[in-house]
């Protein structure tokens, strides 16, 4: 029988097929422009070449930056601990009212690095939420990691996609954009090496 972290990835709507358009049920702006934009951007904060984006300043160049969506984003963190954040929002203090989050932190490293960062004295404290399990879309492989381990742009939106949930009781696509960049980048990896070469594609139909 399937546990109901297997159940989670296996129902994941955009993860359950790998030759089906994985973001058809999502309402996200068309990027076909970005496929006109042959050369890179110098950063205007640190100067340095860049493709659509500054990832080390976190803004976008100038060829994009008044074309692209903007969506507001807080920060998410991981824990061995977590609480589900329908669970935490729905939990206040006085029991009275619905518990908001006025900001929330996300590790953004490698899945490797985590338990040391973890460790740091900052982090220490906080409270620990967490989300339903789906399964990954990142191309890159890795190995001996289950395929709910996202990359950090999925946990921003998959946490978000729960936590309106949790406030509306629904959720009305006003977060897709989120994934705006990473559904441009899955489709250029799978239009250049091929779904069926990719490694993490091959793990997922064995998983399935």
């Amino acid at each position: 029988m399937a546990s109901p972290l297997q159940r989670g990835i296996a129902y994941s709507s955009m993860a359950k097929n790998v030759k089906a358009d994985p973001f058809s049920k999502l309402e996200i702006k068309d990027d076909s422009f970005l496929n006109t934009i042959s050369g890179r951007d110098i950063c205007a904060n640190c100067y340095k070449s860049r493709k659509f984006y500054c990832y080390s300043c976190y803004i976008p160049t100038d060829s994009v930056k008044n074309l692209i969506p903007f969506v507001e984003v807080a920060l998410v963190f991981p824990g061995k601990k977590s609480v589900p954040i329908k669970e935490y929002v729905k939990t206040s203090l006085n029991n009275s009212e619905r518990r908001s989050l006025n900001k929330v932190v996300f590790i953004d490293s490698t899945w490797n690095q985590t338990g040391g960062i973890l460790a740091h004295p900052n982090l220490q404290g906080l409270p620990f939420v967490t989300f339903e399990p789906r399964a990954s879309l990142f191309w890159r492989y890795q190995k001996g990691k289950p395929l709910c381990h996202l990359a950090t742009i999925e946990a921003i939106y998959y946490l978000f996609v729960d936590y309106g949930t949790a406030f509306d009781g629904y959720y009305n696509r006003q977060y897709d954009n989120i994934l705006f960049f990473f559904r441009y980048m899955y489709y250029k990896i799978h239009s250049i090496y091929g779904a069926e070469n990719l490694r993490v594609n091959q793990a997922k139909q064995l998983f399935y």
